[in-house]
């Protein structure tokens, strides 16, 4: 028993697994940790169910005193931390299985997320699915974070043709031609630029757009020595692009 378990009502294997994970957000906790890996207080945040703030804080101090997860400081100043599982809590994976195949059979309009995991211990499979990004995602996905997640997707639309929804609860992944980039809130973390290299079909036109959105130029667009005719800019949200079309192989 760990030291941080509540009194057990029973002997009974059910209830006592219950008094850690009977109510209704635990087990999303631990569902995200196991098909996502390691992730930072925003990211649970950000989960599709919207746990509120409060409620993810007292959940994740239990979940951590019962040793079904652990945390690692990454920040100082301010302290901030990431979740991971534990042997105890990846243990858990069967279970949710479980569940995810009774839901899906008896609760008509659900669906499995994160998909099924593979006859194998738990650790190892945890590790199988996470080497598969989900539809749509490469393998590397650029992330930026920004208080004004709206205004730098419109200048996204507007410089690059990109589409995809704004979303205020979780990141919003946004399309540029072949690629995907997610673009955060910075409530639960600092704000973080990006800087990127963005192939385009006309780059005179993009730079233009650009900079009537904007953008402070830093390079005009010019020829280089290996083929592309290229521009960088930077946007009201300090991240830098630099624009591309290929002009030869």
């Amino acid at each position: 028993m760990a030291d941080g378990e509540p009194r057990r009502r029973s002997d009974c294997a059910i209830a006592g697994t219950l008094d850690i994970l009977g109510d209704r957000w635990s087990l999303l906790i631990v569902r995200d940790l196991l098909f996502k890996g390691e992730l930072r207080y925003g990211d649970l945040a950000a989960s599709d169910e919207a746990i509120p703030t409060n409620t993810l804080a007292d959940r994740l101090r239990k979940l951590e005193d019962a040793e079904i997860i652990r945390r690692d400081r990454y920040s100082q100043h301010p302290p901030r931390y990431t979740y991971r599982l534990t042997d105890r809590g990846e243990a858990l994976g069967p279970a949710l299985d479980a569940l995810a195949t009774w839901g899906t059979a008896h609760l008509p309009g659900t669906r499995r997320v994160g998909g099924t995991p593979p006859a194998a211990p738990p650790t190892l499979w945890r590790r199988q699915m996470s080497t598969s990004p989900p539809e749509g995602f490469g393998t590397v996905t650029p992330r930026m974070v920004t208080p004004d997640v709206e205004g730098l997707v419109g200048f996204l639309r507007h410089v690059f043709g990109a589409t995809g929804e704004v979303h205020r609860d979780r990141p919003s992944e946004i399309r540029i031609g072949n690629s995907l980039v997610m673009v955060s809130s910075a409530e639960p973390r600092d704000p973080m630029a990006a800087f990127l290299y963005v192939y385009v079909d006309d780059v005179d036109k993009a730079y233009r757009a650009a900079v009537d959105a904007g953008a402070m130029s830093l390079e005009e667009p010019r020829e280089t020595p290996y083929g592309d005719r290229r521009c960088m800019v930077r946007d009201c949200w300090n991240n830098v692009w630099q624009i591309a079309t290929r002009r030869r192989p």
